[in-house]
């Protein structure tokens, strides 16, 4: 077996060189011999959940602290991602869907609880506007009348204990 000359070796010392060059340690050859490096931005992940935010860091390797998967809302908190379980009415969104956090049944009505109008957000179907059935005990539509009055004139129906007969007009 021959031996190999010092010139086809010398191509790879300069990559060798070049290996875990950061960004900062700058893109042109030195005097030392020292490959270019081409830096990458790499997207961040500073809280360190698997998610990155919008945040990178430039480097020629890929840092530790990164991710393929994006989509973090606040990158300061580990327990703030997509796929996280949202704790309702707190103000923060854990899942970062970018969903209201007053909205638990996802009817686009926030809770009147917190200020919203609608009067049961555990139901996806009661909420202002809906349709309303009526005796059903449930205010669909969130009006604050009474299930029992169909007709709106004050009187509940005698069939659940009210005064009007005729619940119709």
């Amino acid at each position: 077996m021959r031996p190999l000359s010092l010139h086809l070796l010398a191509p790879l010392a300069l990559c060798a060189a070049c290996a875990g060059k950061s960004a900062d340690s700058g893109a042109a050859a030195t005097d030392s011999g020292d490959a270019p490096c081409t830096p990458v931005a790499w997207p961040l992940d500073a809280d360190g959940d698997g998610y990155a935010g919008d945040d990178t860091v430039d480097a020629c390797d890929r840092p530790d602290n990164t991710s393929d998967v994006g989509g973090d809302c606040d990158d300061s908190r580990a327990d703030i991602h997509p796929g996280a379980t949202e704790t309702w009415y707190d103000g923060t969104d854990q899942d970062c869907d970018g969903a209201s956090d007053f909205d638990a049944d996802g009817d686009g009505f926030d809770t009147d609880t917190t200020g919203g109008d609608d009067c049961d957000d555990g139901r996806a179907d009661v909420h202002p506007g809906a349709t309303e059935t009526w005796y059903d005990g449930t205010d669909e539509d969130c009006d604050g009348a009474s299930d029992y009055d169909a007709d709106g004139d004050g009187f509940d129906t005698d069939t659940t204990g009210g005064d009007d007969c005729d619940d119709s007009r």
